[in-house]
């Protein structure tokens, strides 16, 4: 049952598509359990892959107003010659 869930996460990946200098596409998947997740990514131009990432993280409600969500991970280019980096994202939400 659960690994029907994550195949049907996977075909839902979101897809975003730009015509700016050429035509590209990106697509992002994220898979979690509870407030644990790992995501991937994959940017694809003319002339192929372009860019790759991949992460973890962890969702945290701090309060009915703030969430808090630290993700980090690596990601790869191809104008760096597929050198790995590694990134640091935090994300804070908040309602008003």
């Amino acid at each position: 049952m659960v690994y029907k869930a994550l195949i049907a996460l996977a075909l839902l990946a979101s897809w975003e598509a730009k015509a700016a200098d050429g035509l590209w596409f990106a697509s992002k998947a994220e898979v979690g359990y509870n407030e644990y997740f790992v995501l991937g990514g994959l940017n694809i131009g003319q002339e192929g892959i372009t860019k790759a990432s991949t992460g973890t993280g962890i969702k945290l409600k701090l309060s009915d107003t703030f969430k808090l969500e630290p993700i980090c991970g690596l990601s790869m280019e191809r104008s760096d010659l597929w050198k790995p980096y590694p990134y640091f994202k935090l994300k804070l939400e908040a309602r008003l």
